[in-house]
């Protein structure tokens, strides 16, 4: 490939600096008890998420906008 204006250098650096500073968030939130906490009740818990409601659309469900779950939740 013939570089006529002298890219492929500088894509090159590009790459190896974000692979450099390249962080999970995945795995630096599982090494992290605090952040971790954060979704322990997704975590092997049958126990419905109470901030998670559906509605019905076109014969399927869908996650309600936050509209719609104003109108769905009882006020507390």
């Amino acid at each position: 490939i013939e570089d006529s204006l002298g890219l492929a250098a500088e894509l090159e650096a590009d790459m190896k600096r974000h692979i450099h500073n390249y962080r999970c968030e995945w795995k630096e939130t599982l090494g992290n008890p605090d952040k971790l906490a954060q979704f322990t009740h997704f975590i092997n818990s049958s126990e419905p998420d109470s901030g998670v409601v559906f509605v019905p659309e076109r014969g399927q469900i869908r996650p309600a906008f936050e509209s719609e779950k104003l109108e769905l939740l009882p006020m507390v």
